[in-house]
């Protein structure tokens, strides 16, 4: 599991709605845990559901809830591994 959260923000953008406006990050740029850190944290919060219900459009608040969770979850098992607070 070491390269989850990483493949799973760089491929983000993917499984986003039309429009998100987010930029993609490569896997090079996610090397260090910092830069994992804070791509996690700002995606964190772009995404997190209460910001996305606002839309009242279903299928970006299913999608938002999804990768929010897929998000945290990955993001702990890399702060174990890395010792992250």
């Amino acid at each position: 599991m070491k390269n989850h959260i990483r493949v799973l923000l760089c491929t983000l953008p993917d499984v986003l709605w039309e429009g998100h406006g987010l930029d993609r990050v490569g896997m090079d740029k996610l090397m260090d845990p910092n830069a994992v850190r804070t791509a996690y944290r700002k995606y964190i919060a772009r995404f997190a559901p209460d910001k996305v219900i606002a839309t009242k459009d279903a299928e970006k608040i299913l999608i938002a809830t999804t990768v929010f969770a897929a998000i945290n979850e990955q993001y702990a098992v890399f702060r174990k591994e890395h010792n992250l607070k």
